[in-house]
């Protein structure tokens, strides 16, 4: 059972815990648990309401500020999908009515959407989803609520590979790559890159399997694997559709090669670590933001040569 308890904003003299009675809360569910507060004091109260909030935000003009959650977006330069918002009264009396010292405790209950994507959040003010319960508590003729309690959390929206055809069957590239070097072609390096499968679920190990043919002129040096994530987030700026995109790139593995002119390998083995704990593809259930994966092979040599194979994509899901 996850609770989150912390001071109230209003009364120094009550507490309040928003309480789940899931340790994990995905798309489609009926999510259960209770508020409970905590007073060492009477307090009069004619409301206890919680109201359940979801959404994606987009936010797609040149930025420098961080919006951590999204809060003060200009939406003249984004967009937003509401996924879940739903107001629940706990308590209501005809008046004030005094709740004694000691603990209270009101259940909740609330049907998530089928649609809900998962929570996704990167902290760089270009776009998230996000969830959040938020509890007041008031009186009668109060200008605003006593007390106010928000606490954020996470959705899981479920995406099995079996639903992805081609995230079952194995990735085989063969490409013929040209090696560049301060601004000049130095030749190519031919890349045969084999997955056993295409579609991966986070702590898994990725198998590879890279055959190298050296074609130019240099000792080829060194070489990294890893895993593309690419981010689009589509909105609006100044009335016109805009993208924007992100890449962050994840270490499958690093190798030392030493391979000569005119020579040829062969590397087989394991990711250093596990594929992180990332996103499923395409972020199901959004339409403002798309969320792509990629194999990339690069290959270096000299002082700044580079070879790159960057076109392999892959799968991630949640389960099998």
């Amino acid at each position: 059972m996850k609770a989150l308890r912390g001071q109230i904003e209003g009364y120094d003299k009550a507490r309040v815990g928003i309480i789940f009675d899931h340790e994990e809360l995905r798309s489609g569910m009926t999510v259960k648990g209770h508020v409970q507060i905590n007073l060492q004091a009477p307090l009069p109260v004619h409301y206890v309401k919680i109201r359940f909030h979801g959404l994606a935000q987009t936010h797609t003009a040149v930025h420098s500020t961080d919006y951590s959650h999204g809060l003060g977006y200009n939406n003249d330069d984004g967009d937003k999908e509401v996924y879940l918002n739903e107001p629940i009264t706990l308590f209501e009396a005809e008046d004030d009515r005094i709740l004694e010292a000691g603990n209270h405790t009101y259940p909740f209950e609330v049907n998530f959407p089928e649609n809900m994507p998962s929570s996704f959040s990167e902290h760089n003010g270009m776009g998230h989803v996000i969830y959040h319960c938020h509890v007041e508590i008031g009186r009668r003729y109060a200008y605003s609520p006593d007390i106010s309690k928000t606490r954020w959390f996470d959705v899981h929206r479920p995406l099995s590979l079996k639903t992805i055809p081609d995230a079952l069957v194995p990735l085989d590239v063969r490409k013929e790559c040209t090696a560049r070097s301060c601004c000049c072609n130095r030749g190519s390096v031919d890349v045969h890159l084999t997955l056993p499968k295409s579609g991966f679920l986070p702590g898994e190990r990725i198998k590879y399997n890279v055959s190298l043919k050296n074609n130019t002129t240099s000792v080829l040096k060194d070489m990294t694997i890893t895993v593309r994530r690419v981010v689009a987030y589509t909105g609006h700026y100044k009335g016109f559709k805009r993208s924007l995109s992100e890449t962050k790139a994840f270490t499958v593995t690093e190798r030392v090669l030493r391979l000569g002119v005119n020579e040829e390998e062969t590397y087989d083995g394991s990711s250093l670590g596990q594929v992180p704990a990332l996103p499923p593809t395409g972020l199901p259930g959004c339409k403002i933001i798309d969320i792509n994966y990629f194999v990339k092979v690069a290959i270096t040599f000299g002082l700044c040569g580079s070879v790159e194979l960057d076109d392999c994509k892959i799968w991630i899901g949640t389960e099998e």
